[in-house]
C-alpha cells in the first residue's frame, strides 16, 4: 500500500513539473531572427556616413591702401607727386579770352576809370558787366545793332562809326573810358539810357 501511495506521488509530481516547465514560443524565436537579419542587411547596404572634414577658408593677406597725400601737401595748398614723394605747386590756372573777343586790348579798364569825376562804383560796375574788365571784348551783333568794343562797349554800329575812335582805338582802355566818361556827361552825368545794362543787370541811379 505504501509502494503505492508512493508511486502516485512520483507521477503527480511528475505531471506538476512538466506543467510548471516554461513553454518556447517557436514562433516568437523565428521574429527575432528575421528582424535581426533585416536589420543586418539593411546596415550593409547603407553604410554610416563618414562626416568630411570643414575646410578653413584661406585667408587673403591684407594689402595696405597707399597713403594719398602722407606729406599734407593739399594742406599746404600744392599737390602730391608720388614718384618722388615731394610736394609741387599748383600749376597757375589759364584765363580763357571771352566769347567775342577778337585781338587784344591794353591797358586796365579799373586804372582808367580811378581818374574821372563820376561814381567810380557804378563806373566800375557798368564796365564789369559789359566787358568783364576786358579792353579787348567785342560784340558784334547786327541783329541787335551791336559792333560794341572795349571796357564799356562803345558802339560803333552803323553811322557811330563816323564819329568815333577806331575799333584799334577802342581797345585801348584810356581811350575806351574817356569816351565812356564823354557819353557819360553828355547824357547828364547818367549811365542809364546808354547803356543797356542799367535796364537788365544794374541799379545804376
Amino acid at each position: 500500500m505504501t509502494s503505492i501511495i508512493t508511486l502516485v506521488s512520483v507521477i503527480i509530481f511528475s505531471l506538476t513539473a512538466m506543467n510548471v516547465a516554461p513553454k518556447v514560443n517557436t514562433t516568437s524565436k523565428l521574429n527575432l531572427s528575421r528582424i535581426e537579419s533585416t536589420e543586418k542587411v539593411e546596415a550593409a547596404s547603407n553604410p554610416p556616413e563618414t562626416k568630411k572634414p570643414a575646410t578653413k577658408a584661406v585667408e587673403q593677406p591684407k594689402v595696405a591702401e597707399p597713403v594719398k597725400d602722407p606729406n599734407g601737401c593739399e594742406a599746404k595748398g600744392m599737390h602730391y607727386r608720388a614718384d618722388n614723394n615731394e610736394c609741387i605747386p599748383k600749376p597757375t590756372p589759364v584765363a580763357s579770352a571771352p566769347v567775342g573777343v577778337k585781338g587784344g586790348g591794353s591797358g586796365s579798364c579799373q586804372a582808367e576809370i580811378a581818374k574821372y569825376d563820376w561814381s567810380h562804383g557804378t563806373a566800375l560796375a557798368v564796365a564789369e558787366a559789359e566787358s568783364g574788365f576786358n579792353p579787348a571784348n567785342l560784340n558784334d551783333n547786327p541783329n541787335t545793332g551791336d559792333y560794341s568794343v572795349g571796357c564799356f562797349q562803345i558802339n560803333m554800329y552803323g553811322a557811330n562809326a563816323r564819329t568815333r575812335p577806331s575799333e584799334a582805338e577802342l581797345k585801348n582802355a584810356a581811350v575806351n573810358v574817356a569816351w565812356a566818361h564823354k557819353i557819360y556827361v553828355a547824357n547828364g552825368r547818367s549811365f542809364i539810357g546808354q547803356w543797356g545794362v542799367c535796364r537788365s543787370k544794374l541799379s545804376c541811379y
